[in-house]
């Protein structure tokens, strides 16, 4: 058939072949090795602008309980202050050198190719069993539209610190290199 012929049987009209865009919203997910647009072509590290490298805190604000005074209770004695303690630093760096893995993966995960460097900062709140109730990300805006807190606060709240009988806030610092 030639040209003629074939503009003939079309009446004229030739067809459009549509194209249909894959739309991403923000809450598509995606697998690792997903591009998506904070990964350049051939997986080359992705250049951040100022407002995505400005620092943000994300989470509930911690703070500690508010503690009742019962002066006829005799719990408020000197032995049972000792019992009630905050935690003490060797006591949180020991915990945070032995459990912060998955904190580590999360932050390298929301990191993804970009170059980025600074600080990430946890402010935890460990209550009196030594179990982690509330957490706070302070971190670059791209970290956390990438889901940092989403995936850093479950695992925060799997930290097991020792318990102490008071409530101790916690600021857990990490920097991207």
């Amino acid at each position: 058939m030639d040209a003629a012929a074939t503009r003939a049987s079309d009446n004229g009209k030739r067809k459009r072949r549509q194209r249909h865009k894959r739309r991403r919203g923000s809450d598509a997910v995606q697998a690792p090795g997903d591009r998506d647009a904070h990964t350049a072509a051939g997986g080359l590290p992705v250049e951040l602008s100022d407002a995505e490298r400005a620092l943000k805190w994300q989470g509930p604000k911690i703070a500690l309980p508010k503690r009742a005074l019962d002066f006829a209770d005799d719990s408020h004695s000197s032995a049972a202050q000792e019992e009630r303690r905050a935690l003490e630093s060797g006591e949180i760096n020991a915990v945070l050198r032995g459990q912060s893995q998955e904190i580590l993966r999360c932050i390298a995960d929301a990191r993804g190719s970009a170059r980025l460097r600074g600080p990430v900062t946890l402010k935890m709140r460990v209550n009196e069993r030594g179990r982690v109730d509330r957490i706070r990300v302070r971190a670059p805006v791209y970290l956390l539209e990438r889901g940092l807190y989403d995936c850093v606060a479950p695992a925060g709240r799997q930290l097991a610190f020792p318990a102490t009988g008071a409530a101790t806030i916690v600021d857990a610092p990490y920097h991207l290199e």
